[in-house]
């Protein structure tokens, strides 16, 4: 993969990523208006067990067809078939627990919803190798519209649902007619028909890979779900869907930009030897962490007012969670470049270790805090991240022969700058916005600026923030510019 194929791939997903985050945003808006916390609570309860389904049943197989440097066209056939079985089985499996989990919840209505969830993983099973096709032949803009056109008919609908009072079965249908029109998509675009199994097509290593993942996966997902099976068990549903939304607002700008991301980042990096990692990691830690963590501090900054304004009034008890988990995500936004370095050159193991420690102190701090109330559940959460930074930084990263220390200096530049125009805006709240009485709409507005003023300041007084912004412009325009064209630009 050459430069001009990487720039133009991340332009392509960052456009369909920006298309299709703007309507999760919308659907956030529009549903958080039409819908009541208990529904929002009773869902979150739902996906926040049953989606540990969708780990195992992937079985870290989409990541190891990515990595494969060779997918023989029998080999493609038997994942196929593989995925497919996965994902009626752990749909099967999610059926039989939606009593079970009913009673646990003391929600009956969690049943029902949890057969409709159901009905996604064989769906979700079947996409898999369609999609990873599409991403082996770099057809990226196929794979951002199939994501924003599910996301679009599964928001349509549930707005429909919503309005004709079908209450929390709205959100639920949002989710499986999201998964479906995505699977016709991909399905029909990748152009491809799966042979039958054939014991020639040896999958064997790609299973080994993926099982070295699966393991990092289920961790990190138990981590980032007990918070809401703990809060929906302790405090209910309505409390819940509160703690639901802040997660949201937040894992949104981290997940929906960062994540896709995987799709290019990963298969770049690991055509690559290893002694020549350094460069195009820094260039990539550079980008990805100005945007991300820009994107967290506005969060953290504004979040009383875009809490009222985004979701309504009724859910301004979310606000201070937002600010927590956003502060807390920073370190998890710098994370993403580890995950991909373990990833592209195989060493899942620090990857694992990387994860276990940071995340199994978040699941005993959560247990030990939920308690006293969602704030420190999120609380948790961001010292759990912190921690997996850290270990990663000072005892994974130097292990694998990659320098730490660029990495380090890259990432403190936009994380100070951030950080103390997030400080400023929260000075500004305390001392005169809190006490004040103005509207929402002006808080936002005052913030806004405060923050755009410090910012702009800051870049204009320091000349490495200066650099930096000056890089990051360039390569967006060259990117551009050799999309149009046709040209590859060594610089990008």
């Amino acid at each position: 993969m050459n430069r001009l194929t990487f720039g133009n791939g991340v332009l392509m997903l960052l456009g369909g990523q920006w298309a299709k985050y703007l309507i999760q945003i919308a659907s956030l808006v529009v549903l958080s208006r039409l819908l009541s916390t208990t529904d929002f609570g009773l869902i979150a309860m739902v996906t926040a067990v049953v989606g540990v389904a969708s780990v195992i049943g992937d079985f870290g197989l989409s990541l190891a067809a990515l990595q494969a440097f060779n997918l023989s066209s029998l080999q493609k056939s038997n994942l196929f078939w593989l995925n497919t079985a996965l994902g009626v089985i752990t749909g099967i499996c999610v059926a039989l627990l939606a009593l079970p989990l009913a009673n646990f919840y003391d929600r009956p209505e969690i049943a029902g919803l949890t057969l409709l969830i159901a009905t996604t993983f064989p769906l979700n099973g079947i996409a898999v190798q369609f999609r990873t096709e599409l991403n082996r032949r770099l057809e990226f803009r196929t794979l951002a519209l199939s994501d924003v056109f599910g996301q679009a008919a599964g928001l349509a609908i549930a707005v429909i649902a919503a309005l004709l009072d079908y209450e929390y079965w709205a959100l639920g249908i949002q989710t499986v007619a999201g998964s479906l029109v995505s699977l016709l998509i991909v399905a029909i675009a990748s152009k491809w028909i799966p042979g039958w199994p054939n014991r020639q097509g040896n999958i064997g290593g790609l299973l080994r890979f993926g099982g070295s993942t699966l393991a990092t996966q289920m961790v990190k997902y138990a981590s980032s779900n007990v918070d809401s099976v703990l809060i929906g068990r302790t405090h209910g549903a309505a409390i819940l869907g509160i703690y639901d939304r802040a997660f949201q607002l937040v894992s949104l700008p981290v997940h929906q930009l960062a994540a896709p991301l995987t799709r290019v980042v990963l298969p770049y990096l690991s055509r690559l030897s290893p002694g020549t990692l350094d460069v195009p990691l820094q260039k990539i830690q550079l980008g990805l962490a100005y945007g991300l963590v820009c994107v967290l501090s506005i969060l953290a900054s504004a979040s009383e007012p875009l809490i009222t304004i985004i979701l309504g009034s009724k859910w301004a008890a979310a606000a201070p969670i937002l600010e927590i988990l956003a502060l807390g995500s920073l370190f998890q936004a710098l994370g993403y470049i580890y995950y991909w370095l373990f990833l592209s050159i195989a060493k899942t193991a620090y990857l694992f270790w990387s994860e276990l420690f940071g995340r199994g102190l978040m699941i005993v701090l959560m247990v030990m805090f939920v308690p006293y109330g969602p704030e420190w559940v999120a609380l948790s959460s961001s010292i759990g991240l912190f921690v997996i930074w850290i270990f990663g930084t000072i005892f994974a990263v130097p292990r694998t022969g990659v320098r730490v220390t660029p990495l380090l200096s890259i990432a403190a530049r936009p994380v100070g700058l951030f950080v103390t125009s997030y400080a400023v805006c929260k000075l500004l709240r305390t001392l005169y916005l809190d006490s004040s009485g103005v509207s929402p709409m002006v808080q936002l507005l005052v913030l806004a600026g405060a923050w755009f003023i410090w910012t702009t300041l800051a870049v204009i007084l320091f000349r490495k923030l200066r650099q930096d912004v000056a890089y990051l412009v360039t390569m967006v325009v060259s990117m551009a510019g050799n999309r149009r064209t046709g040209k590859v630009d060594p610089t990008t």
